[in-house]
């Protein structure tokens, strides 16, 4: 299970720092308490692709995680 949790709390770490960090570097009138984090990887956003790789990797990391979980229950 220690494997299972690993990848994921690495992500979600990750994604906490860059929602803590990257509206330093994103758009000038962007501010945590006002708006989403989805915010920070829309369109036209300055370092946008960074928000979304994390949404990726978050992503992929809950798919394997759940994999690896029902792995001895729905899969043979």
């Amino acid at each position: 299970m220690k494997r299972t949790i690993t990848p994921l709390l690495t992500t979600y770490i990750s994604m906490l720092i860059v929602l803590f960090v990257l509206p330093f570097y994103s758009h000038p009138n962007y501010s945590i308490v006002k708006h989403t984090s989805n915010q920070l990887g829309a369109q036209l956003t300055v370092n946008s692709w960074v928000m979304n790789f994390v949404f990726v990797a978050l992503g992929v990391a809950v798919l394997l995680a759940g994999w690896q979980g029902l792995k001895g229950i729905f899969f043979s």
